[in-house]
């Protein structure tokens, strides 16, 4: 009877699949991350994208470049933007994942079912893996290969020619020709006033001319624009000579655009070359630069979970904002030092691959020192503490409440609400 009694009490505990086996509570805890994470890389992605496009569209507008050559373009640079934001959105998505766990409580469910913290860090530690491993396809091929073509469509797309239309208050021209901005301008972009041009000719001459009118067209052939301008001042620079100004009744310009482009090499740049390619080559300090560059932003991937998990348990209800905003941080002065030690090695003012793993290995101190530290779910832990001071403090920064009747009306409900959502999209 004892026996009997005492079997049903025995429950079983939920242990981790033999041999590293995929779980119920592995699969559960995966697809929460891959939902929040594919959300926030969207986002991210969606963002830096459009930003690019319409700062590239300004550009090639302002060179005088076809703008028709500007959807290959922004999709060339689609890799090196998806390289970007694949660590920003796993990072997001763990966070956001980790979070929603520790607020209903189903960390300590799963701890009280028998899932110990490390294997929910080892599935997490998978996840970063499987991410670095995307991550490093597209930093060691398709992204320097899209930077390439990239830049030869650039090329293209100026040497394309111009269609002689101009933007008031906008430098507009190419490097070593012709360059003009004018003050005003009509609809068609072709009668100007308050105009400004220099020009430099193969042989080192510089002509720079102001008028306060001028009109500029294309000829049939398409590619030669001439600019002719009235009442205006002229200087001119050349090598071993004095310089000559004076006034002008009537002046006229032509500039042809050439015919043909420049083969473009890619092996001159080493953000252009692949993995491998740098691999072969990294003697040089720009080569070793970009290679241990790449590699510290990949293994970082890996390492991210024992940042994301002590600052998500730390950081309880008001406190979490300031542990995600520290999460944060971490993650992007490391970004940031790994992109400076890479100018200096570039520089030569110190060993690329050395200063790189210093960097690489500070982040792993600091994110091993937090998770160490700062695991336990129950008690006071020192980043608890941390935190918890910092609320505290910004607590006293605050403004002293409203009124109970501007709280507890309707328009005092809707300004909140509005401003406290508007905040959050901000941020």
């Amino acid at each position: 009877m004892t026996g009997a009694l005492a079997a049903p009490g025995r429950r079983p505990r939920a242990r981790a699949g033999a041999g590293g086996r995929l779980t119920l509570l592995d699969a559960y805890v995966l697809r929460l991350l891959a939902t929040r994470s594919a959300a926030a890389f969207a986002v991210v992605f969606t963002v830096t994208m459009l930003e690019r496009a319409l700062r590239l569209a300004t550009q090639m507008a302002t060179a005088g470049a076809h703008l028709s050559f500007l959807p290959g373009m922004v999709l060339d640079l689609a890799p090196h933007y998806v390289a970007l934001a694949l660590p920003d959105a796993f990072l997001i998505g763990m966070l956001l994942t980790l979070s929603a766990l520790d607020e209903d409580l189903e960390i300590e469910a799963m701890l009280a079912g028998g899932v110990s913290l490390g294997r929910i860090m080892a599935v997490l530690v998978a996840a970063g893996v499987v991410v670095a491993a995307a991550n490093l396809a597209f930093l060691g091929a398709w992204e320097p290969l899209g930077l390439y073509r990239y830049r030869a469509a650039r090329e293209a797309a100026v040497q394309a020619g111009w269609t002689a239309e101009v933007q008031p208050w906008f430098f507009q021209g190419r490097a070593g020709g012709v360059t003009l901005t004018a003050d005003r301008t009509d609809a068609s972009g072709r009668a100007l006033e308050g105009l400004f041009v220099h020009r430099r000719s193969p042989d080192g001459d510089e002509i720079a001319l102001t008028a306060p009118l001028a009109h500029l067209a294309l000829r049939p052939d398409g590619r030669t624009a001439t600019l002719d301008a009235v009442d205006g001042t002229v200087l001119m620079l050349r090598p071993g000579r004095r310089p000559v100004s004076g006034g002008f009744e009537s002046y006229g310009l032509a500039d042809p655009w050439p015919a043909g482009g420049r083969t473009l090499a890619r092996e001159s740049r080493p953000q252009e070359r692949t993995l491998t390619e740098l691999a072969g080559a990294a003697q040089g300090l720009a080569a070793r630069s970009e290679l241990a560059a790449r590699l510290a932003r990949t293994l970082a991937l890996p390492v991210l979970p024992f940042l994301a998990l002590p600052v998500a348990i730390a950081a309880r209800r008001e406190r979490r904002v300031l542990g995600l905003a520290l999460a944060v941080g971490v993650a992007l002065a490391f970004r940031q030092s790994v992109r400076l030690t890479q100018r200096l090695g570039e520089d030569g003012r110190v060993d690329p691959v050395w200063a790189m793993a210093a960097v690489f290995g500070v982040f792993c101190a600091v994110s091993g020192w937090l998770f160490r530290s700062n695991r336990r779910l129950h008690g006071d832990t020192r980043l608890a503490a941390w935190l918890q001071r910092l609320a505290e403090v910004l607590g006293r920064l605050r403004p002293p409440p409203a009124p109970p009747s501007a709280r507890a009306s309707v328009a005092g409900y809707l300004r909140r609400t509005v401003g406290l959502s508007a905040l959050a999209t901000w941020l």
